[in-house]
């Protein structure tokens, strides 16, 4: 018969210590890279929490209110702000608009394609010549 013994979170049948493996999620801020996040303004989360405002707390695009289920997918609507001209380091309040996931991701559609091409490219050493 195996003895069972639970001491901080480590299991012990017989003679055998099995140790009991916890899952961690680690949460993001914001989902910009190391790099990129060098080029933007040391203030962001206050630009970007007055733009959320300033849009009254829903999608410039399509008026999917924030935390609560898009009209359309039914997912939670996590408003983010976008640059309009891709530039991290211009954050004129012209040029930011509050979206939400399905917005932003279609508005930044052609620049992920340039990217993703870019990213290809490197990885495979070729070079583009038109």
């Amino acid at each position: 018969m195996k003895i069972k013994k639970i001491i901080k979170n480590k299991k012990y049948y017989g003679n055998r210590r099995i140790i009991k493996k916890v899952r961690c999620r680690k949460i993001r801020i914001m989902p910009i890279s190391k790099e990129k996040m060098k080029l933007y303004p040391k203030n962001w989360k206050e630009i970007s929490k007055n733009i959320i405002a300033k849009a009254g707390n829903k999608c410039e695009f399509c008026g999917a209110e924030n935390h609560k289920p898009h009209p359309i997918t039914k997912s939670k609507v996590i408003l983010t702000v976008a640059h309009l001209d891709h530039n991290p380091t211009n954050c004129d309040d012209n040029n930011l608009k509050a979206l939400c996931q399905r917005c932003h991701l279609r508005y930044d559609a052609e620049q992920h394609k340039i990217n993703a091409q870019i990213t290809r490219d490197k990885k495979n050493k070729t070079l583009k010549l038109f």
